[in-house]
């Protein structure tokens, strides 16, 4: 999966467009075909840029030489012992300040996880007798707190886990600590669906899952190691940037942002009112809120397509800086200040390759059948047709099952791949196919015929 990335840092929003990244990223993307060769992910470390690749499974960790101005490879994950065949790197999550990084791996890019912990500047993974994070494979994971403590969800055992197979607890684990000394920041019920963080500056908001729309959402407060349960409605969408809590509430016709300030005083929580932030006046699907100085940056869905929207607070405004680009959006990083970078990927247009000629080429032949054969055989031929399409379908879950498990790597889905090529091949090499007419005309030669 390919990333293109903009890095900027600009005064304010609107020179955002003259910015050379803008030209890059839309560069890029109307090129998809030469975004798929580059199949990277990268991140920032202690100040310099490293990349892995996402769907090659080398291990391979590469950094970025500015004086050669080209990549090279620093290290693999191999030289410590780890089969990339079968973990794949997911992704580098930085320490906060120092050269150190979480790398998540995952079982042949399945939910089975696991984290270990790296020094990207001398090479080395942090063994756990050294001090080193880790999280055995499972479905947990870690999240920095700061460069000597990290938010741990991981099960040490089967009492430990939901009913679903999550963990249950969130602990608060500082480096040379044993993971079961640990203190728990919260728990969720073993009938419940599992618990996640999100971090900023000191502060943390864990939600626990009580189900896929029933949640509750409780305010950690990493220094004191206190939490508080937010007062907000059940199926709020809420998020936490820069010492502000915001909720999302959408239905069909509009979504409406709201905001409150909180603070810990003199051992007490206090919870400021809460205010109108935004109101967007139609049903958008919020996926990750951060404040880059005067503005509140979304990565949202609108109307089925993602968006990137910049809501600035001083004037009430909204605005979108990069509006015709499609993509999986995710940002990445960003500081309280736009003299800081806000770092944001786009995901390339593999997806959309892929899924949009299908239905194209299935609308057509189905309408070109409907036009050429009498009406009073279209439903044998109806049923002819539905019985050789959907005839293999039970057979695609355990054709593919049996590839991944005992296929290395990539080697399923280049199968696969190649299916597909040769159907398009043959489809091009049939000179039925190739003569066919415009729609228009497909009533008017069938009549002469």
């Amino acid at each position: 999966m390919t990333s293109v990335y903009a890095d900027t840092s600009y005064e304010t929003i609107e020179r955002l467009r003259q910015h050379q990244d803008y030209r890059e990223i839309k560069s890029s993307i109307s090129r998809p075909l030469q975004n798929l060769v580059e199949m990277y992910s990268t991140t920032t470390i202690a100040g310099e840029k490293y990349r892995f690749n996402s769907e090659r499974p080398s291990g391979e960790i590469e950094k970025f030489n500015g004086a050669e101005r080209g990549w090279g490879v620093v290290f693999s994950l191999a030289d410590f012992g780890i089969d990339c065949n079968r973990w794949f790197i997911k992704s580098i999550i930085p320490s906060p300040t120092s050269s150190r990084a979480l790398v998540n791996l995952s079982y042949k890019r399945g939910d089975l996880k696991r984290v270990i912990e790296i020094d990207a500047k001398r090479g080395l993974m942090i063994k756990p007798w050294e001090g080193g994070f880790f999280a055995p494979p499972g479905s947990g994971g870690l999240v920095w707190v700061n460069d000597d403590e990290v938010v741990a969800f991981i099960a040490l055992s089967d009492e430990e886990k939901t009913h679903a197979g999550h963990p249950r607890k969130a602990r608060l684990w500082s480096r040379f600590q044993a993971i079961e000394q640990a203190p728990v920041l919260s728990e969720v019920r073993a009938e419940d669906l599992t618990i996640t963080v999100q971090k900023n500056n000191g502060h943390g908001l864990i939600t626990h899952h009580h189900s896929l729309k029933n949640k509750t959402y409780h305010l950690v407060n990493f220094d004191k190691k206190e939490n508080h349960r937010l007062d907000v409605p059940v199926d709020s969408q809420v998020f936490i940037s820069n010492a502000k809590v915001y909720t999302v509430a959408s239905d069909a016709q509009q979504t409406v942002i709201s905001a409150f300030d909180f603070m810990w005083k003199d051992g007490e929580f206090a919870v400021g009112d809460e205010k109108l932030f935004y109101h967007i006046e139609e049903e958008t699907v919020v996926r990750q809120i951060v404040s880059w100085g005067d503005y509140l940056v979304l990565a949202a869905i609108v109307e089925g397509a993602e968006r990137l929207l910049f809501i600035q607070s001083s004037t009430n405004t909204l605005s979108e800086p990069f509006p015709e680009v499609y993509g999986s959006i995710k940002i990445l990083s960003t500081q309280n200040s736009l003299n800081q970078p806000l770092v944001i990927s786009w995901n390339n247009l593999l997806t959309a390759l892929a899924v949009v000629p299908g239905p194209v080429l299935n609308a057509t032949l189905i309408g070109y059948t409907l036009t050429v054969i009498p009406e009073s055989q279209q439903g044998r031929s109806d049923a002819a047709l539905s019985l050789i399409a959907s005839g293999a379908a039970p057979f695609a879950p355990l054709i593919a099952g049996v590839g991944t498990a005992s296929l290395p790597g990539n080697l399923p889905i280049l199968v696969s791949m190649t299916l597909i090529l040769i159907a398009i091949c043959l489809c091009v090499a049939s000179p039925e196919i190739r003569s066919l007419q415009r729609g228009t005309e497909w009533a008017v030669a069938e009549n002469k015929n």
